[in-house]
């Protein structure tokens, strides 16, 4: 990595947890600034804009998501537990998300939502949730191929129930500062999983 793509790195990195705590119109670039101990020609003499440094922060957050989701599965023999590890990804992840702010594609999906000016987040933040959902589909249809899971189960209603689930428990436990609601979006997930297995 040459000194100009460990400079970005490095304000990318930095610029994550304000992004996603504060979002792309609460971020000004004093705060970049502040953060990153750089000037701002430093900054935007590897960015564009603002609105640059945001897709880039978006797609290094969903990254380290993505990443930990995909080793939770990774880590598990059946179809079932794949879909267990990824639960346990977001019971960690209540308590501990792997950048501060909590969830990018709410963060980010709300505010991009609300302002027509953002037009290629908005499509990351699509991009984002059809990745996830399609992770998810593979491992419910490759269940059924296996036999481990019933041929009647809908791979991408079960997907898209998943997501809506778990982001919900995220939304409702970070405005109640209560893990309950993820807790409980959680364990009725883990009971579908449990329902759609052949007996």
């Amino acid at each position: 990595m040459s000194k100009a793509e460990r400079t970005k790195q490095f304000i990318i990195e930095k610029a994550a947890p304000i992004f996603n705590t504060k979002g792309v119109t609460g971020t000004f670039i004093s705060d970049l600034m502040k953060a990153t101990s750089l000037k701002k020609g430093g900054i935007y003499g590897n960015f564009e804009s603002k609105d640059d440094i945001a897709l880039a922060v978006f797609d290094y957050i969903m990254k380290q998501v993505v990443d930990r989701i995909r080793a939770k599965a990774a880590a598990q023999d059946s179809m079932a537990g794949k879909l267990n590890g990824i639960l346990d990804f977001y019971v960690e992840y209540g308590i501990k998300p792997p950048v501060e702010g909590g969830c990018p594609i709410l963060n980010f999906g709300a505010e991009v939502d609300d302002h027509e000016g953002y037009p290629e987040l908005k499509k990351r933040v699509k991009d984002a949730i059809n990745t996830l959902e399609h992770d998810l589909m593979r491992i419910v249809r490759k269940g059924i191929r296996v036999g481990e899971f019933k041929e009647d189960v809908n791979a991408a209603d079960f997907a898209t129930k998943f997501i809506v689930m778990v982001e919900g428990g995220i939304l409702l436990t970070r405005i109640q500062k209560n893990q309950r609601p993820l807790q409980i979006a959680i364990k009725a997930l883990r009971q579908d999983i449990e329902a759609i297995k052949v007996d």
